[in-house]
Formats: structure tokens, C-alpha cells, sequence
């Protein structure tokens, strides 16, 4: 099996394409893994390069299964980020990875910056950087899509938010979003718009040794349709945990969590799709009387423009999602700026009136196009703080300028591991302790105890399942069903110990970047109001502290050996 690179300079517009070794698949999986040590070899000369320069690369990375295996689809996004200073790697679905594969490609390398808007037109070995300054630039999303697809491509793409530079613009593979981290501003500054891949070509031929494993997965992942609620239950089973962050983290529980949960958003499902090669078909489009038809709304999307803004309409939820989507913006870090300046409002703080859930499509639309006060939110709310609020309480909940998600780690204590560690920093993906919390009792969940063993252990899995490009909402690949699959494909006896030991060295690679770039584990911290103030759970009043944080800490980077 042949694994294929193409290597675009945008300064000198030269195109290579070349083979990656047998040996560094072995060794980094790929998807996550892969684009990890690509961007490494890239920059490990000037590791302190800015990220807004055209010596960061982007690496976008797929796997070897991608292409054969069921709901193998998703595009990884690897780069320096321009929000944290430090790595990301923001994976997502739709078609993109699959037609990428059947074009005879697993990654594709990004270097230089052009002098003028672009964008690249994939079509196997026909490579052509094409002049888009009047076709695509300053286009929104969901209009370059239907473009492109209508043209018979499948685009990788940037929303206005990325070509206008903030801080938190992501990159959308179809409708899905690769954002956190600020993916998309690289691309913006890069002023690539989008990479469009032709479709239609041939599916993969799959090996004998292979095809049977392949047609097994099919049927096993095919089983997981029905019943299928996704993640919109988690909405009332973390707010009835007390471990739903609402209004900026002030409290751990939403009184009209049920009001914006799966009972009330499926209402608003027009249809479900599919992305590639996936048989479960759970992409719901959802509907909008501000904003018409758009991507479906997840647990995240619910609690970030819900319970994080006090806000129970679930119309401006789905419509403030479609609006991020549209001007290519991460929804965690668009609320998290809008929930401070909720928050600076209030307390007088800012030249703007907060007017209720209104504003949080007007905050969305002026951040997109970074009008008003939407420039330095567009930087991020830790910004934004430094610049209007540095003499008041600090109410910016982000790591390194990355807002935290949906889960409260006083009430979920193994998230504070992840959300202070990274590899992305307020991240919860990368080491998701809360999928076992949730089904402790009080005091085992609000405790410390065996929590660094238990991040490190989910940390380990997530990036062997990272590297596949597997999505992670599929549950029927075992640990040993990606050994046997690796097996096949490299053609030598990989075992699932093999497999940990890689996942072990991607996770001190990532570390790594982050180290030669200047980072210190003092900054390993949480945000002070998530950090020393106390939340009522089970009508006792739970804080984390410094101290407690610093001794988990300690534990977990002598498993991690960083």
C-alpha cells in the first residue's frame, strides 16, 4: 500500500508529491499522529516561529484506513496555533478525507503564503493553484460548498472570519469544522480559501487480506443506527450532575437545561446525512426561523450558546451555530468572547449593552466581521480582558486563551487534567474522563483520587483512535481491531502494546512542540474563577484549588514522562 504526501508552496507555488515511508506510518499512525511529526520536522529548526508567518505549515492528515474502513473520515488540521502560541490539531467529518484518499492522497503539506487570494484544485496528479480573489475570497461557508459540489469538487474551506484574521477562525471540511485553535487563521493569513478535491473517483481497491475485516466493520458499524440520540441527552445528565457550567461559569447547573436538550432541538431536525463511507447517518440538519437551514446543533453547541449565556432559546442556539459555521468561527471560543462580554456589560465595563439573547447573534455577526466590538473579541476573551477589565475579577474561563468546554471539572474532577494539560489546553476531546465520571457517585467524581491514572489512560486511547481517523462517535473498532488492521496494512505483526508505546511518544511529541516553544508547567493552571471559587453540588459547597490541581498535575506528568 502506497502512502502519498502533496507538498504545496504557496511562495514559490511548487507542487511535489512524494511517498511516506512504511516506517513513519508505523510509527505515528497518522491522522493525528502523522500531522503531529510532520509539523514537528517542519519547524523543529525555528521552533519559536509566529504562528502568523509563512514558516508555520499547515498539515492536513488522514490515515491509512481512510478510504476502505467505515466512518474512517475524518481530516485532521495541524499547525501552530495563533490564539494559544502553542500546537493544534482539530479533526472533523463529512467527505473530504475519503475523495482526498481515492485522489491518491493521505496528507497534505502547506507551506508559504501567497501574495494574493488562492485556492488549490485537486484532481489526482493534476495540481493547480488558481487565482480566487473574485470566485471564492470573501464567500461564507455553506455558499462555497454548494459552489464547489456543484462543480463536482469536495472542499476544505475558510469562512470571511479566517480572511479578516480572527483569532479562532476554523478550517470546515464540507460542513463539519476543524476550529479549535484557530486553524482557519493560518489558512486566512496564508490567504488560501479553500482546497477543493475532485470527486467521483473510483473507490480504493481493498486487498484480499483486508476485505474481510472491512465488510465486517460495515455491518458492525451499519448496527449502530438505531437507536441513535448522539450527544443532546448529555445536556440534562450533566446539569443534573451540578457539573453544567451556566453564565460564565458562575454556577454548575441550568434551570432551562431541559428546555434547550434533545427533546426541544429535535423538533427542529429537517433531515440527517451522512459523511463518508459512514452508514449511521447522524449529521442532522436542523432549521432556524432566523437563519434558515444549516448544520445541526450538538451538546456543546447547546450548552456553549445556552447555559454558558443564560439563554433557553433554542431558535437563536441553532441560528447562532449556522452564523458561526457561515463566517467560519469556532463556536466554543465565539460564546466564550461573548459570555465575557456578557459578563463586562453588565458590570459597566464596555461600551455595549448587553440586550438579552439578541445580542448574541449580533456579538456572533460582529465578530465574524470583526466590526465594532467584535475586533478584540475576535482576539479572544483573554484579550479582551486584558484590555478592558485587567483591575476586576478575572472572568475570562479560557487555558492559554482557549475557552473551556461544557464540563465543570469541580464537578468532574478528571477534566481539570485535561483542560490544564492540553496537548490544545482547555480542551476536553484529547482526554474525556467525564464518559466515566458521570457515572460515579458525588464524592468519587469530585475527588482526585486515581484521576491522573485514569487521564492518561483515556489520553492513550483517544490517540491511537486520532491517528486511525476513525470518528470517535463510532464505537464498534476494539483496541485489538485496530492491531489487526495495522497488521494487514503494514504487512508485519503490530500489537496493541505496539500501538500504546506510539501513542506514548505521539503524546510527549506534541509536548514536545510546546516545550521548544517556550512553555512552562506553571502555566498548567485552570482559570481563577473555575479554580478557587466553590459551586454547590449535592448542597455541598466543591472547590478545586491550587494545591489540589499542582499534586494531580505532578502525577500525571510522571505517567506521561514530560
Amino acid at each position: 500500500m502506497e502512502f502519498k504526501i502533496l507538498e504545496i508552496d504557496l511562495n514559490s507555488q511548487e507542487i511535489n508529491i512524494r511517498e511516506i515511508s512504511e516506517k513513519k506510518i508505523e510509527n505515528y499512525l497518522g491522522g493525528r499522529g502523522l500531522g503531529a511529526k510532520l509539523l514537528h520536522e517542519e519547524i523543529k529548526e525555528n521552533p519559536k516561529i509566529n504562528p502568523l508567518s509563512e514558516k508555520n505549515p499547515v498539515i492536513i492528515s488522514t490515515s491509512p484506513f481512510t478510504g476502505y474502513f467505515p466512518s474512517a473520515n475524518r481530516t485532521w488540521v495541524t499547525t501552530l496555533s495563533p490564539l494559544t502560541n502553542y500546537y493544534t490539531t482539530s479533526s472533523g467529518g463529512s467527505h473530504f478525507a475519503g475523495e482526498l484518499a481515492k485522489n491518491g492522497y493521505i496528507v497534505i503539506k502547506i507551506t508559504g503564503k501567497s501574495e494574493r487570494p488562492v485556492h488549490i484544485e485537486i484532481n489526482g496528479e493534476k495540481i493547480e493553484i488558481k487565482n480566487t480573489e473574485e470566485e471564492y475570497w470573501g464567500k461564507k461557508v455553506y455558499d462555497l460548498i454548494e459552489d464547489a459540489r456543484e462543480k463536482g469538487y469536495e472542499p476544505l474551506s475558510i469562512g470571511p472570519a479566517a480572511e479578516k484574521g480572527v483569532k479562532y477562525a476554523g478550517t470546515f471540511p464540507g460542513y463539519r469544522s476543524c476550529s479549535r485553535g484557530g486553524t482557519g487563521a493560518v489558512l486566512g493569513y496564508k490567504k488560501l480559501k479553500t482546497i477543493l478535491v475532485k470527486k467521483g473517483k473510483k473507490d480504493l481497491g481493498v486487498s484480499s487480506d483486508l476485505k474481510e475485516i472491512v465488510n465486517e466493520k460495515f455491518k458492525e458499524v451499519a448496527n449502530e443506527r438505531e437507536p441513535r440520540q448522539k450527544t443532546l441527552p448529555l445536556v440534562e445528565k450533566v446539569n443534573k450532575a451540578e457539573s453544567y457550567p451556566t453564565n460564565n461559569w458562575k454556577k454548575s447547573k441550568f434551570k432551562d437545561a431541559s428546555k434547550t436538550g434533545l427533546k426541544t432541538l429535535k423538533k427542529h431536525i429537517v433531515k440527517t446525512k451522512s459523511c463518508f463511507k459512514c452508514p449511521i447517518g447522524c449529521q442532522d440538519v436542523m432549521k432556524s426561523k432566523y437563519t434558515g437551514k444549516g448544520d445541526g446543533v450538538e451538546y456543546e453547541i447547546a450548552w456553549a450558546l445556552g447555559a454558558n449565556l443564560e439563554n433557553k432559546d433554542e431558535e437563536i442556539i441553532i441560528a447562532a451555530n449556522h452564523l458561526c459555521d457561515q463566517y467560519g468561527l469556532d463556536v466554543l471560543n465565539t460564546a466564550g468572547a461573548i459570555a465575557w462580554a456578557k459578563e463586562a456589560s453588565e458590570k459597566g465595563l464596555i461600551d455595549y449593552k448587553w440586550k438579552g439573547k439578541e445580542s448574541i447573534l449580533e456579538l456572533t455577526k460582529k465578530i465574524g466581521k470583526r466590526e465594532g466590538i467584535g475586533k478584540v473579541l475576535g482576539e479572544g476573551s483573554r484579550k479582551a480582558h486584558e484590555k478592558y477589565s485587567k483591575k476586576d475579577e478575572d472572568f475570562s474561563i479560557d487555558v492559554r486563551r482557549m475557552n473551556l468546554p461544557a464540563y465543570d471539572p469541580r464537578g468532574l474532577r478528571g477534566m481539570s487534567l485535561t483542560y490544564s494539560q492540553g496537548p490544545r489546553y482547555g480542551c476536553h476531546l484529547k482526554s474525556w474522563t467525564a464518559g466515566m465520571e458521570l457515572g460515579q457517585k458525588t464524592e468519587e467524581r469530585t475527588s482526585p483520587k486515581g484521576k491522573p491514572e485514569i487521564s492518561y489512560e483515556i489520553m492513550i486511547k483517544r490517540i491511537i483512535n486520532d491517528s486511525t481517523s476513525i470518528c470517535s462517535f463510532v464505537n464498534s473498532y476494539s483496541r485489538e481491531d485496530y492491531a489487526e488492521i495495522y497488521s494487514k496494512i503494514l504487512g508485519k505483526e503490530i500489537t496493541m502494546e505496539k500501538l500504546k508505546k506510539r501513542a506514548h511518544e505521539i503524546q510527549k511529541l506534541e509536548r514536545k512542540i510546546d516545550i521548544e516553544r517556550g512553555i512552562n508547567k506553571e502555566n498548567d493552571i485552570l482559570p481563577k474563577r473555575v479554580l478557587e471559587k466553590p459551586v454547590e453540588i449535592n448542597g455541598e459547597k466543591v472547590k478545586i484549588g491550587k494545591k489540589q490541581l499542582e499534586k494531580m498535575n505532578k502525577e500525571l506528568y510522571k505517567l506521561r514522562e514530560i
